[in-house]
């Protein structure tokens, strides 16, 4: 007997998003049909400016839906649940983030940082300091130094995804995981991400905003690509990235005419 399918983590269905102008809406997303499936390393790639920023919001239940700005239509599901402003309470805990700089608390040390996540997000009868030396182990810094201050670049990103951890989510958004990392501490933080998400428990789906392509190419299952002109979101996988398409993302400039990138086993209804 076949195991029933699980729903995808995202799933789009007419689903529009934009912001209002003087002359009318600038649609950002308009008439989304999408499915991204449960489990894979999804890129999340545009040009810059080209709404990358307020799909994640919407998705983390960050856009506030009753803006005066923002205008949003559809139905937006994340992890089977509809989300049209902040995250139901059922998906407490199962959606994880990372965010670009890394959100640390300055005035707590890098053990208390990962503490609170731990006991604001996980099972509260879970003991708390073996949680964080698991986090910690988790993503290769089992010894870190006990000041934010004192983290280098690399390890911050390293601090940033263990507290995104705590809850051990079923969905992990990074915007920009490698800024402002060299080539090699890039392709570093792209495996460790790549480890934790193939080490999950729970099928994890986990999205990356980059315009880092070279540090992600060989990590990645694969790629959505919204072009902001069109008012679309695409799935491909990254090796479907035609030569122009990528010059583009990695130069954060929109080309000429819009690049062919054709959905191979993403559902697009």
């Amino acid at each position: 007997m076949n195991a029933p399918s699980r729903p995808p983590a995202l799933r789009f269905s007419g689903f529009r998003v934009g912001y209002r102008t003087g002359s009318g809406t600038r649609w950002i997303l308009d008439s989304v049909d999408l499915d991204v499936p449960t489990g894979e390393l999804v890129l999340l790639l545009g040009p810059s400016g080209g709404g990358k920023s307020t799909l994640i919001g919407a998705i983390l239940g960050l856009d506030d839906p009753h803006a005066p700005s923002l205008r949003m239509g559809g139905t937006l599901e994340v992890l089977g649940q509809p989300v049209t402003g902040p995250l139901p309470r059922g998906l407490r805990g199962r959606v994880g983030a990372v965010f670009q700089e890394g959100a640390l608390i300055d005035d707590l040390s890098v053990r208390e940082n990962i503490e609170l996540a731990v006991r604001e997000i996980a099972d509260p009868e879970r003991k708390v300091a073996p949680r964080v030396d698991g986090l910690l182990e988790r993503v290769g810094l089992a010894h870190p130094p006990s000041r934010v201050a004192a983290l280098s670049g690399g390890q911050r990103k390293r601090i940033a995804l263990a507290r995104s951890l705590a809850g051990d989510p079923a969905l992990l958004v990074l915007d920009e995981p490698t800024a402002g990392l060299d080539p090699r501490g890039a392709e570093e933080i792209a495996r460790l991400i790549r480890e934790v998400h193939d080490g999950s428990s729970v099928g994890r789906t986990t999205i990356i905003i980059t315009h880092d392509l070279e540090a992600f190419r060989s990590v990645a299952d694969r790629a959505l690509f919204i072009d902001p002109r069109a008012g679309t979101l695409r799935g491909c996988t990254v090796e479907e990235l035609e030569p122009s398409l990528a010059r583009m993302i990695e130069a954060e400039s929109i080309p000429a005419g819009p690049p062919a990138v054709e959905p191979l086993s993403w559902r697009q209804r």
